[in-house]
């Protein structure tokens, strides 16, 4: 595959701890995609509205240039001989400013980055990079990711090397610069391959070259990057990776003292295991969606979106201790929706409940129907 034309306008600034949950989404249109999110936290008529774009793009699920009988590889080796220097993964982290605040699964990854003599790159250097990802390492691999947002992250913090010194390990660079284009990303393995997991398990190199630096000026900052398994099978490419130093602005005010959750960022697991086939046939509704929850919560999920499609709030009512217990105890959001085609029905259900992350959500075209107690979802 290849995204290409990549912009970010705008970051997205995360909510204050509390008004979690917040809501964002990827719409794509034929070969165009759009990262939008909600600017607000209410419900127009039971809808989210995404009304605000913060990235868009366009992609195609073909890589035309990939030849399968001729596959990229790069040698790191031959590089690691032109090596003018290097600092570890710990070294690298504790030379930056504190306003990149990365951890976890932002820095986990990076053991060693070189400054690599490489007359192409601007300045004469180019950065050489080895991140490992432990087997048991949460929420990577067996996830659905192709590849984990975390680990792209880390590749492409490599950038910030460019302004340390390899001898004193100290950052020489005022302000952060943040990524607003990039020309190309392209994937390079094979095609029948879902997601990149059996190569990051095998270590992951990256070298980094500029084409583009200007830092008196704060930019533009363009850049190559190419990222291989530690066999030099080339992964993904990155072309015209263009990046700028952020403007001087008074930061955006914090009311709460809970600036960590605020700033952190997690990811959730696409699937996980379920045993309901040990629950007996005869088992209540209740009991099967608390074996969910609690098995969702294990496995690491943070948020739970359920339907009513019922027309009464019989169903609700029922669950209502669950839904308690699921947040109390398994720190699971379940986002229940009291579904009807009518406003006043779908509050009805609503106002039975009295856990509070409950929304009516009105489809007029909707007809639930005489048998709609008997449908699978509401069984």
């Amino acid at each position: 595959m290849v995204v290409n034309n990549l912009v970010i306008h705008k970051p997205l600034v995360l909510s204050s701890a509390g008004s979690f949950p917040g809501h964002a989404g990827c719409i794509i249109h034929g070969d165009k995609w759009e990262f939008k999110a909600a600017t607000t936290p209410h419900y127009d008529n039971g809808m989210i509205i995404l009304d605000s774009v913060y990235a868009s793009g366009s992609f195609s699920r073909v890589n035309g240039a990939y030849n399968e009988r001729l596959p990229r590889t790069f040698d790191f080796q031959a590089k690691l001989a032109h090596s003018q220097g290097s600092v570890t993964g710990d070294e690298f982290y504790e030379a930056l400013p504190l306003a990149y605040r990365y951890q976890d699964h932002f820095r986990n990854y990076l053991r060693v980055i070189h400054e690599i003599k490489d007359e192409t790159s601007w300045g004469g250097k180019a950065y050489l990079t080895y991140l490992e990802i432990s087997e048991g390492t949460p929420d990577v691999f067996g996830k659905g990711y192709i590849i984990h947002p975390g680990i792209l992250d880390s590749i492409l913090q490599v950038v910030l090397a460019v302004f340390i010194n390899m001898e004193t390990k100290r950052f020489d660079f005022t302000g952060v610069i943040l990524p607003f284009k990039i020309d190309a990303i392209r994937r390079w393995d094979s095609r029948d391959a879902p997601d990149l997991d059996s190569e990051i398990r095998k270590g992951i190199w990256t070298y980094f070259t500029s084409r583009i630096w200007a830092p008196s000026h704060g930019g533009p900052f363009k850049s190559d990057y190419i990222i291989a398994n530690s066999e030099g099978k080339v992964l993904l490419t990155m072309e015209g990776f263009e990046m700028a130093r952020a403007p001087d602005a008074e930061p955006v005010p914090i009311t709460d003292n809970s600036r960590e959750e605020r700033l952190t960022t997690v990811w959730q697991s696409k699937s996980f295991p379920s045993s309901l086939d040990s629950l007996p046939p005869q088992a209540s509704l209740r009991a099967v969606f608390e074996r969910l929850g609690r098995e969702a919560a294990a496995a690491g999920r943070k948020v739970i979106r359920a339907a009513d499609l019922t027309k009464t709030s019989a169903i609700a009512v029922d669950l209502d201790p669950v839904l308690e217990t699921l947040f109390n105890e398994c720190g699971v959001v379940v986002e229940y929706f009291s579904v009807s085609s009518a406003p006043s029905d779908a509050d009805a259900k609503t106002g039975a409940l009295n856990y509070p992350y409950v929304r009516s959500l009105v489809l007029e075209s909707w007809n639930l129907g005489e048998d709609a107690a008997n449908t699978p979802l509401a069984r």
